[in-house]
């Protein structure tokens, strides 16, 4: 893979999944763009303290989390993505 520019890599990642709502209260939709097959998430505090691990489902519950900033991590057999989320 030849990265052209850093944000270009960062846009093309976030394009591959649709977050909805986000703000998000209690259920988290995590729509992906591509037909890749995805194992588990692990969500991620403000201060990289991992505050849950799941298998991968389109809908996710994230009510027991404070308020805040998030990001999570979507596994794959060979890929990761970084995607950022805010609860209320």
């Amino acid at each position: 893979i030849k990265i052209l520019h850093l944000n270009y890599l960062i846009n093309f990642e976030k394009n591959l999944f649709k977050l909805y709502p986000n703000p998000v209260m209690h259920d988290l939709t995590i729509k992906s763009q591509s037909g890749t097959t995805y194992k588990n998430i692990i969500i991620y505090d403000v201060f990289a303290r991992k505050v849950k691990e799941l298998s991968f489902k389109e809908t996710i519950n994230v009510s027991e989390l404070n308020a805040g900033s998030y990001w999570m991590i979507i596994n794959s057999e060979d890929k990761s993505y970084r995607i950022n989320f805010i609860k209320e």
